[in-house]
């Protein structure tokens, strides 16, 4: 039992760290697109922190990811993966943690 508390433990964390990798890395892929001009007139690729002009920001969990460029699909798809993978594994945690 105590090793699958540490499992749980090390597959919590090291999601998190996947996830903060991807969002880095989508992150820096649309600002690149933006501001190569080669989506310039794509408002999602607008990071809140970056932008000056107000439009919808690229939502990582719940928005579309139609007309996107294959590459950041794609990495929109790991990143969602991950959070699943890392909402599951907190809730195991709680749940192991919670039963002695």
């Amino acid at each position: 039992m105590a090793l699958i508390k540490i499992l749980v433990v090390i597959a919590a964390f090291g999601s998190a760290l996947v996830q903060y990798a991807l969002k880095l890395t989508i992150e820096r892929e649309a600002r690149y697109l933006r501001d190569t001009g080669k989506r310039q007139d794509d408002r999602r690729l607008d990071l809140p922190e970056v932008s000056l002009r107000p439009a919808p920001s690229l939502n990582l969990l719940w928005g579309s990811t139609a007309g996107l460029p294959s590459s950041l699909r794609t990495n929109v798809g790991f990143y969602r993966i991950i959070t699943a993978v890392m909402l599951a594994s907190g809730v195991a945690a709680l749940v192991l943690f919670s039963h002695r």
